[in-house]
């Protein structure tokens, strides 16, 4: 099975957390290819514009590998447990296409980004800051193949 993700956001994960993004990468490498690009955040303010919207709209997706299956990581996107997600990747590794996740910075994802996506998940209910969405993706990912490679990692 060959998995190949590139990761596309705004913010950095530091500290421990960006440690723990480290981590998950590497236990991910017999696994899968997957890269990470984070983008210098557009909107610092309380809110923002539609030229800021539009900014961080072309930011994003300028960064998605062309031909890639696009999938937004969103609140109102469709929930799965780690079985369900690992059923989701392995369908996506079977279909060969490149996935590239997109994680919305602190004013969520431009409305235009969610629109060009070919579908949005939800990490969980609760909202993440997006150095957390990135950690719990990488470490979802990895979970997704020690459960499709009978690892005893998912208990």
């Amino acid at each position: 099975m060959a998995f190949s993700a590139g990761i596309v956001g705004f913010g950095r994960a530091k500290g421990r957390l960006s440690a723990g993004v480290d981590h998950y990468l590497r236990l991910l490498g017999p696994y899968a290819s997957v890269s990470v690009t984070m983008l210098k955040p557009v909107a610092t303010r309380a809110g923002r514009d539609a030229s800021i919207e539009a900014r961080e709209h072309r930011m994003l997706s300028s960064k998605w590998p062309r031909g890639a299956y696009p999938v937004a990581l969103a609140e109102e996107g469709r929930p799965m447990d780690s079985r369900a997600f690992a059923q989701w990747v392995e369908l996506r590794a079977g279909a060969g296409a490149r996935v590239a996740f997109i994680i919305g910075g602190a004013h969520g994802l431009p409305a235009a980004t969610k629109k060009e996506c070919a579908e949005l998940i939800s990490l969980s209910p609760l909202t993440f800051s997006h150095e957390i969405a990135l950690l719990v993706l990488v470490e979802q990912l990895y979970r997704a193949f020690t459960i499709l490679q009978g690892h005893p990692y998912h208990k």
